[in-house]
């Protein structure tokens, strides 16, 4: 009766620790981006980017296209690249050149749908903006956490999709003449759908549910 009695307290006792254990994982985890499919590869075009450099107020507008190829169903991160066309500054014809630079999305908040971005660029290549309204060349390199992008579920049937409400500020730039060298903060900003789909050996395949939670 004893022994009974000692075994089940043992049990009881991991019973307890397992338990303690999962709670302490679960209250810990980030919010992920989740494509019904792997691999998947996740898209988002929009007409509505924005680039703001400061001190000026100097509006760099572009039509811009987000790409992203995920391995895993569920993940907190993500390596996005990025393509900026028809780009204007006071409606003339502008240049924004990612030189093989891209961004990481990275999950942060355990509550809400939140990612903060990094540039990633290998040396010595940057992010150059060219404008006819910029009396120099602005370069923006590598830098980690700036804040941020929310994700929000669209809701319906399958195949789901993401919007991504992108408000990233206190970006760190650099001018290469000095016709607009106090410039040195910029924001971005832009509202994207982002779809899922079936990588077909790097080609986009049917579209698939895309979620966060």
């Amino acid at each position: 009766m004893t022994r009974t009695l000692k075994l089940l307290g043992l049990v009881a006792l991991a019973v307890v620790a397992v338990s303690a254990v999962s709670a302490a994982g679960a209250q810990g985890a980030v919010q992920k981006i989740h494509c019904t499919t792997k691999p998947c590869i996740i898209t988002g075009e929009s007409t509505e980017g924005k680039l703001v450099l400061n001190p000026g107020n100097i509006t760099v507008k572009c039509t811009a296209k987000y790409e992203s190829t995920l391995s895993e169903e569920t993940v907190t991160e993500a390596t996005v690249k990025a393509e900026y066309t028809k780009c204007k500054t006071a409606g003339v014809a502008s240049t924004v050149d990612m030189n093989g630079c891209d961004f990481t999305f990275k999950s942060t908040s355990e509550t809400e749908a939140t990612a903060k971005v990094d540039v990633n660029c290998t040396s010595p290549n940057e992010i150059t903006i060219t404008a006819p309204g910029l009396p120099c060349t602005v370069h923006i390199g590598p830098q980690t956490g700036l804040e941020h992008v929310v994700f929000t579920n669209s809701g319906g049937t399958e195949p789901t999709d993401v919007t991504a409400n992108v408000t990233v500020s206190n970006i760190a730039i650099k001018a290469t003449e000095s016709g607009c060298s106090t410039a040195t903060g910029g924001a971005l900003t832009d509202s994207v759908t982002l779809k899922g789909f079936k990588d077909e050996a790097g080609v986009e395949g049917a579209q698939v549910g895309l979620h966060v939670f």
